[in-house]
């Protein structure tokens, strides 16, 4: 996390393509007192999770030096900005397709709390951001109670000066124990997901037929599989 010209900004990385030798997409998010937080993205694709990282704050000091002309008064928590050629787009609003993206964020979450810095609050601001910008339609539905009882804990507490966040007031006066049972919040869904992730690939196989084993074998158990009740 970084100040730049009365903005904060946080370098983050998210998961390139599998078959990329760069296994990191950078990422950013800038944040002002008068607006909520901008995504900004790129194409580029790094072979460390930190190379990526590091360029997401440059995309973020890229995005705020842009002129002003460019920047949209009411940008909304979903606006995402994607540098291409040099040139700003701004992307349209995505629709869920699948599971795929909120799983990936999900798991990027975890990945920070396993392996961040620092103690349970330090690596919480770092999942927060990957969890925020998902839609709340791309939760599913019975378990978006406890997404958005996540993001409410992380956010819960108001800024006291002009160049804080809610998140960064939130943390500060949090007890480490609040933490954790955020935490373990956190890989519950995570969890959740992988079954829901695992469900949906195996329908998927059935409905075309997939004639390998595997997709025989999940031919003959999908109507059998059990539903999902992680609470």
């Amino acid at each position: 996390m970084q100040r730049y010209k009365g903005y904060t900004i946080y370098g983050l990385a998210s998961l390139a393509g599998r078959n990329q030798s760069c296994a990191w997409r950078p990422c950013g998010m800038v944040f002002a007192p008068d607006r909520e937080g901008i995504e900004v993205v790129t194409d580029s694709a790094f072979a460390t999770k930190e190379q990526a990282e590091q360029h997401g704050l440059e995309l973020c000091k890229l995005w705020i030096d842009k002129p002003t002309s460019e920047h949209e008064a009411n940008s909304a928590l979903t606006c995402v900005w994607y540098l291409k050629n040099g040139r700003w787009l701004k992307k349209k609003e995505r629709f869920p397709a699948g599971l795929s993206h909120t799983w990936e964020k999900f798991y990027l979450a975890v990945d920070e709390l396993a392996t961040g810095p620092g103690d349970v609050r330090s690596r919480l601001e770092k999942a927060y951001f990957h969890l925020h910008v998902l839609l709340l339609r791309e939760i599913p539905s019975d378990l978006r109670r406890d997404y958005k009882w996540i993001i409410r804990m992380l956010t819960r507490r108001q800024a006291r000066w002009e160049s804080e966040t809610d998140l960064e007031a939130s943390l500060r006066q949090m007890r480490n124990s609040t933490g954790v049972k955020i935490a373990k919040r956190i890989v519950r869904l995570k969890n959740a997901l992988n079954d829901r992730k695992q469900e949906e690939s195996y329908k998927a196989k059935a409905k075309f037929g997939d004639k390998t084993r595997t997709g025989r074998r999940a031919q003959r158990s999908v109507s059998d599989l059990p539903k999902l009740s992680i609470f």
